[in-house]
């Protein structure tokens, strides 16, 4: 990379170590966003994703009532973590 070596050269390795520490940081930023809109649109077309998904081995109305609720509750708290690591 023409652009590392020529900050190396203008400026030392500090500033190369720096902006790939940005680089970094903003491609960590990338993915919880994409986490986020996501788990949004889930959360808006009333689909649970896979990971959040409960088993229940009572089968009962009132069993599968109580674990929707459960996760869609674990689909509302995985939107609060993610916000709150953006932020």
């Amino acid at each position: 990379m023409k652009l590392f070596t020529e900050l190396r050269k203008e400026y030392g390795q500090s500033t190369v170590k720096l902006v790939r520490e940005l680089e970094s940081q903003e491609k960590k930023l990338a993915r919880h966003r994409n986490h986020l809109v996501f788990t949004l649109r889930c959360r808006d077309e009333a689909v649970v994703p896979t990971s959040l998904r409960l088993h229940c081995p009572i089968k009962t109305q009132n069993a599968k009532h109580i674990v929707q609720k459960a996760e869609k509750a674990l689909v509302r708290e995985r939107i609060r973590t993610i916000n709150n690591k953006i932020n």
